[in-house]
């Protein structure tokens, strides 16, 4: 069942658009950076950088269906999106979820991800599921997906992340 999207008042979604890329890159790093500090090896965050600043990084952020919440003056305050989970048809996968980090535990990521799995169930996906960073399984918890497998990531420099694959009916 797919909760109801409930808006902060001062936030709005907008879809995605090349124009963002830059915007959206630097937050996506900065969230990571902050947010995950806990969970990753310095090593291991750079590298996570250094993925994000790729040329395949920037393609996906146009294939992901990508959302953005943006605040009243139009700053970027988080963004999450989704595509078919590659081998399952049924299935979504939630994708480049992140939120500025002083805007979190504001609700913000959860609206996000709320918004990816209503669009991804419209298109007629039954089945959702999320890589989670580390950091980020409680989050997913809370919204109702529960741990299937843990996983690695490769990054540049030989580096693996280590996160959890979780999936959500």
């Amino acid at each position: 069942m797919i909760q109801k999207l409930s808006l902060p008042p001062d936030v709005m979604l907008r879809s995605y658009d090349e124009v963002d890329r830059e915007t959206v890159l630097a937050l996506r790093a900065l969230a990571f950076s902050v947010l995950a500090a806990d969970s990753y090896s310095r090593e291991q965050l750079a590298a996570s950088r250094a993925r994000a600043a790729e040329p395949a990084f920037a393609l996906e952020l146009q294939q992901v269906n990508l959302r953005l919440a943006v605040d009243r003056k139009g700053t970027v305050l988080g963004a999450a999106g989704w595509s078919a989970h590659e081998g399952e048809p049924e299935t979504a996968r939630i994708r480049k979820v992140f939120v500025h980090p002083e805007r979190a535990q504001q609700g913000i990521g959860t609206m996000l991800v709320l918004d990816a799995e209503r669009r991804a169930a419209a298109a007629g996906y039954g089945q959702l599921a999320v890589r989670a960073s580390l950091n980020a399984v409680p989050f997913y918890r809370r919204l109702g997906y529960r741990p299937v497998e843990s996983q690695t990531v490769s990054r540049p420099g030989d580096l693996q992340l280590a996160v959890m694959l979780m999936r959500k009916p």
